[in-house]
């Protein structure tokens, strides 16, 4: 487990069970195994999420109630994870730059996020999920919707189920540390 992650665990001020979830979902951003996530988090969440720093980015896509809903992302992970011709093909298809820069692209996905009030399909991309199976949620492949285990998988589902439970493990060992440490209703 990173040393970093261990010590935000240990500097949690909240030692309630959303407060577990909320470690393991941004930890897996963190350690890059996922580009991107999205939170609902208190204030004192958001203050915890300033104190990761780098290599972490965040955005406030608004705020409901006492919560604040966060894009939060690594940006190193998310430019490997979207800077690929089949992506980029889609994404400025959808209205994203033709020229591909981080920054502009997590603007427009947020901007989207912020003001249509609804999940625009291409998120898929940013959250890292597979390129057939966003394609294929989005109705642009033929193949065949095969199962749901964390988003939904199309056609042969070896190298998403890979990834899925890949993100699980991380999330797990995160979950299992905190438990072990001061936030005992993990």
């Amino acid at each position: 487990m990173d040393l970093v992650i261990k010590k935000w665990i240990a500097n949690s001020t909240t030692t309630d069970i959303s407060s577990c979830y909320f470690c393991s979902n941004i930890g897996v951003v963190y350690l890059g195994v996922k580009p991107a996530e999205i939170l609902n988090v208190s204030q004192a969440k958001l203050t915890q999420c300033i104190l990761l720093k780098k290599p972490l980015r965040f955005k406030i896509l608004g705020k409901k109630n006492d919560k604040y809903k966060l894009f939060v992302y690594n940006p190193k992970k998310l430019e490997e994870t979207i800077n690929n011709k089949y992506t980029l093909k889609y994404l400025k298809q959808l209205g994203y730059s033709k020229h591909f820069n981080l920054d502009n692209y997590v603007t427009t996905l947020t901007n989207k996020l912020k003001y249509n009030h609804s999940f625009p399909h291409e998120i898929g991309f940013f959250l890292g999920y597979p390129v057939k199976d966003v394609l294929g949620f989005m109705g642009l492949t033929q193949l065949p919707l095969a199962k749901t285990m964390g988003w939904q998988m199309y056609g042969n589902t070896d190298s998403s189920e890979q990834l899925y439970y890949h993100i699980k493990s991380v999330k797990d060992e995160i979950l299992n540390y905190a438990k072990q440490t001061q936030i005992k209703v993990c």
